[in-house]
């Protein structure tokens, strides 16, 4: 019954809350906006990057319990944040406004008249 009422009504009206806050103040979390522009990267990067740590501690000879500590948990994001900030603003946002560029070639106010692209 608890769970039915944290994920059936509290957490919707969480998200209603955080809508209505966004709505009339306008700048909610802009400091944390950045996680939004990595969670693709982070889709993309993070199980090649466990594969990668397994990979290496078995080289390294280390034993697998070193996963199960804090510290495997904060090496591994300590790595992943800063792979992905560097896929988004070298990879991601080039290929973006290249992406743009072509389809917007040769139609000077497309985007700007409300039309759809």
């Amino acid at each position: 019954m608890t769970t039915l009422l944290v994920t059936g009504g509290l957490f919707p009206l969480m998200i209603v809350g955080l809508a209505l806050w966004e709505t009339l103040r306008g700048h909610l979390g802009r400091r944390l906006a950045f996680m939004a522009d990595l969670s693709y990267s982070s889709y993309l990067i993070h199980f090649p990057l466990q594969i990668l740590c397994i990979g290496l501690t078995s080289l390294l000879g280390v034993d697998r319990e070193f996963f199960y500590r804090d510290v495997a948990l904060i090496a591994f994001f300590a790595v992943l944040v800063p792979l992905c900030l560097a896929s988004y603003h070298f990879f991601e946002k080039p290929a973006q406004a290249a992406i743009r560029k072509w389809l917007l070639h040769g139609r000077p106010n497309a985007g700007l008249t409300g039309e759809t692209v």
